[in-house]
């Protein structure tokens, strides 16, 4: 019998999971999020939807009392510089472990490709 090919495996180890070639879930964020298949289309889908998203999350910042200040994501995600965000990126930063301890530079937030 052949598999399924719209079944998603259900053991971990098999990710990441290749969709069949044919399947029309290739290409789109589902394909990378839900089932995921890290071919070039899905990754391509992927970046697609989110990098809009981070951009205008960026762009809006967070309100004043919201409850992410204080938070490696609203330093991270949204951009904010406040003290409160930047202490929780730094506390966040030294408790991660570095591949490289040689390096001197500080953590940033990843750069938006345009």
């Amino acid at each position: 019998m052949l598999p399924d090919p719209f079944k998603v495996p259900e053991v971990v180890e098999q990710w990441p999971y290749a969709l069949p070639r044919h399947d029309s879930r290739h290409g789109t964020p589902n394909g990378y999020g839900n089932l995921g298949c890290r071919c070039d289309d899905c990754c391509d889908a992927i970046s697609a939807y989110q990098v809009p998203q981070a951009r205008k999350r960026r762009a809006d910042g967070i309100p004043p009392g919201d409850h992410r200040h204080g938070t490696d994501n609203g330093y991270t995600n949204y951009g904010c510089r406040c003290d409160a965000c930047c202490e929780a990126r730094s506390r966040k930063v030294k408790r991660t472990p570095q591949a490289d301890t040689s390096d001197t530079t500080t953590a940033q937030a990843p750069a938006l490709v345009n």
